[in-house]
């Protein structure tokens, strides 16, 4: 069974915010996705550029798909 732990990248070297149970030298596997916070930045910043394109783009005809959908998006990458 998994578990999901926030780390820091520094030095080259990915090190776990909190204890972790792993003997010296165990190999692991890991899937890397970025703080929540950059995503929910992301999207705000998409949020703030919309609004601004309206007049260059007819965002009307965009069509929506399930990639464009943030609690998709945020479900997909595992927040």
């Amino acid at each position: 069974m998994g578990i999901r732990v926030k780390a820091m990248y520094e030095g080259g070297v990915l090190k776990p915010l909190e204890e972790v149970n792993l003997k010296e030298g165990e190999k692991i596997e890991i899937e890397i996705f970025p703080d929540e916070g950059r995503i929910e930045e992301a999207f705000k910043e998409l949020e703030e550029i919309i609004p601004s394109i309206e007049d260059i783009v007819d965002i009307s005809e965009i069509s929506m798909n399930k990639y464009m959908d943030r609690d998709y998006a945020l479900k997909k990458i595992g927040i």
